[in-house]
């Protein structure tokens, strides 16, 4: 075990310049996990955490669900590094097939050198994981600004964050031992076969049995997800199909993505012969290394635009059903329930029917269930049914007054009590007269107008809406402007269009939040590969200009590979969104087109961020692999 440990500390000296992308990737994953576990850390002591709006009890209830989010956001992290780290070691010990082939000519056993390997990566991880966890660690207080600046988190949210060994260690650790792992993994395949079979690089051709398995693999993927019945999953595992929808992508990558890259490369060889048909040829040869560039491309815009196709069809249906539903003539938004009362007051009851609504978030209790932070909505509930046409459940809304209440949270019936705590801290009895089912105001309890002065301590701050056939919008207006009354007012179409808006903002929040850490960690990815891709190919550059290729037909032929993989990757994760887009249209009853074309303006965005960097850093690369041989070239002639 010492001897073997030895000699890998020797051979990874030997290639660390081939190892600088696995590093760059380790180093960078590693400063993203540590600072997401302190962030779990400090959300999971009650008592580090205080939100100015809210009570110590309050706080203390939400933090299962806050952890549950950053948990979720970590283990996305660690699933994505998973993927790259691979990809990465695999490209590494791909250079090195020829080396292992000569080990095992002097007697070197697989187990021995993939020990070895195991022990190389094993090294060259904790090395650089170490110390960027501390890093991680001390940016933990900017991760979570950057998340209370984007409106994840409530800018009134702080952490006392205390810096401890046992994060960075566990961050350190499980960084080695997934780098070791994919070394060793990469290093069983690398030496899989007899020593003929050995000196072929692991970029060539698959056979049929491996191309078989994995166009078996991906396609049944993508079909069961069309067929898969989506609503027995249940909420939570239909969140998980986005993700699953990806993974048949990297079995069908190595078959897919070289067949298509030289489809295309031929069609590019027409315009410009030399750089197209000689990525044509590559892409016949080198399966597996093209696949591998593809990785960042499907992990980061196969995720984040899987997630946007699929949640496309329930904004349609959101919205198709306020359109449906709401039928106010005119709706304001001001500030204040006295505002609120005095616009009310203005409108000719006799013409029309208006009701108020306002709703903040309180600490409510359902029978033997724990104490949650539930919407309460303070309306007038006989007129706000009529205008937002809600659908009665059980029970009269008629009779919502006082501690008479309606509800919208799941499980709900009619004679249930509820505990709620007033704004004095005291708890209050509340019984359900009326369920109501509204996807615009769910998960929540409606209560008479009057409650909110029991219930919020000041109700001048709270955001109060107004629904009138009554009036017009202009007439609304003139009404406010009168009355010196800020605020806003618009038709039903504006309103339906505000509530998209909305919706649209959260979850552009949530993304950022959720798939910036992939987005980030995909971007490091597409630089380490062109980092160790153009410093395993200088042999292949050399015997390019020895065959009189010049510097400037090497970068065309290299940015025209780069192009073509992407293109390509593009087009296998349209395939993806094309099935998410007609299962989720399919739940909703909407049009997968509508869905894909919903998607399109962020995903094509972050698709073509990658293909630019992608570009950018394999010609970077390639140009300072070119300057570094002709610099020696000339030493040697000197």
């Amino acid at each position: 075990m010492l001897g073997t440990m030895r000699l890998s500390i020797r051979i990874l000296r030997r290639h660390m310049a081939l190892y600088s992308g696995c590093m760059a990737t380790v180093g960078a994953t590693s400063v993203i996990a540590s600072a997401q576990a302190y962030l779990v850390a400090g959300f999971s002591d009650a008592e580090r955490v205080s939100v100015s709006s809210m009570s110590a009890e309050e706080v203390a209830s939400q933090l299962t669900a806050i952890k549950g989010i950053l948990s979720l956001l970590s283990g996305i992290a660690i699933v994505a590094s998973g993927f790259l780290m691979s990809s990465a070691v695999k490209q590494v010990i791909s250079f090195r097939q020829r080396e292992f082939a000569l080990m095992r000519l002097v007697g070197a056993s697989r187990s021995r050198i993939s020990g070895m390997v195991f022990s190389e990566c094993l090294l060259m991880a904790f090395v650089v994981a170490l110390p960027c966890s501390v890093v991680g660690a001390l940016l933990s207080p900017a991760l979570l600004a950057g998340l209370r600046m984007i409106g994840f988190f409530g800018n009134d949210v702080s952490v006392s964050f205390v810096l401890t060994a046992i994060p960075i260690v566990i961050v350190a650790v499980s960084m080695s031992l997934v780098a070791g792992l994919a070394g060793w993994a990469a290093a069983r395949g690398a030496t899989r076969g007899d020593l003929a079979h050995a000196v072929v690089s692991l970029t060539g051709k698959l056979s049929v049995w491996q191309i078989a398995w994995r166009v078996t693999f991906g396609v049944a993927g993508l079909a069961g997800i069309v067929l898969l019945d989506a609503q027995k999953l249940g909420s939570n595992l239909v969140l998980v199909l986005p993700f699953l929808a990806v993974v048949p992508l990297f079995a069908l990558a190595p078959v897919a993505i070289p067949a298509g890259a030289l489809a295309v490369g031929r069609l590019v060889g027409l315009a410009a012969p030399g750089p197209g048909l000689l990525a044509a040829e590559r892409a016949s040869r080198d399966r597996l290394r093209l696949a591998r560039s593809a990785v960042p491309a499907i992990v980061c815009v196969g995720v984040l635009g899987g997630f946007l196709v699929a949640n496309a069809p329930d904004e349609e249906a959101r919205t198709a059903y306020a359109s449906s539903r709401v039928g106010a003539t005119a709706i304001a938004r001001v500030t204040g329930t006295d505002d609120a009362d005095r616009v009310t007051e203005s409108l000719p009851s006799s013409a029309g029917a208006t009701a108020r609504l306002a709703s903040r978030k309180n600490m409510v209790k359902t029978g033997e269930k724990k104490a949650s932070r539930q919407t309460m909505y303070f309306t007038d509930s006989g007129a706000l049914r009529e205008l937002l046409r809600q659908n009665i459940v059980e029970g009269d809304p008629e009779k919502v007054k006082g501690v008479d209440i309606a509800s919208s949270m799941g499980g709900a019936r009619v004679g249930d009590s509820i505990q709620a705590q007033s704004a004095s801290g005291q708890q209050i009895e509340l019984h359900v007269v009326a369920v109501i089912e509204d996807p615009l105001y769910d998960d929540g309890v409606f209560l008479d107008w009057g409650q909110a002065s029991q219930f919020v301590a000041d109700p001048t701050s709270l955001s109060a809406t107004i629904f009138t056939t009554a009036a017009v919008d202009n007439e609304v207006a003139a009404v406010m402007s009168t009355a010196g009354i800020k605020g806003s007012v618009t038709d039903q179409s504006g309103y339906i269009e505000y509530l998209a808006e909305t919706r649209h903002a959260n979850t552009y929040r949530s993304n950022i939040g959720i798939f910036g850490t992939i987005y980030l960690m995909s971007l490091i990815s597409l630089v380490q590969s062109a980092i160790s891709s153009n410093l395993a190919r200088k042999r292949e550059y050399g015997l390019l200009r020895v065959l009189g290729v010049s510097p400037k037909g090497i970068l065309a032929t290299t940015a025209t590979e780069t192009v073509i993989v992407q293109i390509v990757a593009g087009i296998l994760i349209g395939i993806t969104f094309v099935v998410l887009a007609v299962r989720f249209a399919a739940l909703n009853s909407t049009s997968p087109l509508s869905a894909l074309a919903s998607a399109a303006p962020s995903t094509v965005a972050a698709y073509i961020s990658v293909l630019v960097l992608a570009l950018v850093s394999q010609l970077a690369g390639t140009y300072l692999t070119l300057s570094q041989s002709s610099k020696a070239e000339t030493g040697n002639h000197g």
